[in-house]
């Protein structure tokens, strides 16, 4: 599964629990925020911060340290294949 079906039926589960709870419009703009444009994103831990922000969870040292071994590890390549 790529990326950005991945993101899709993730945004899906977060409105669907957010309607559950009579909150669709929240559960939408949480969505938006999860899901952004990846273009902007250096990688996986960026990505990982932009769920947590929306969430409102405050980043520590270690989330930033976790962020940045994330971004290494899993970079997004922005248009470019995936080596190997």
């Amino acid at each position: 599964m790529n990326i950005k079906a991945l993101l899709h039926e993730r945004a899906q589960k977060i409105i669907a629990h957010y309607k559950s709870i009579g909150k669709e419009e929240l559960g939408r703009q949480i969505a938006n925020e999860y899901t952004g444009n990846r273009d902007q994103l250096g990688g996986l831990g960026d990505l990982v911060k932009k769920g947590t922000d929306a969430l409102n969870i405050p980043q520590c040292g270690g989330c930033k340290q976790r962020q940045e071994w994330l971004n290494k590890k899993f970079p997004f390549k922005h248009g470019k294949t995936p080596p190997g």
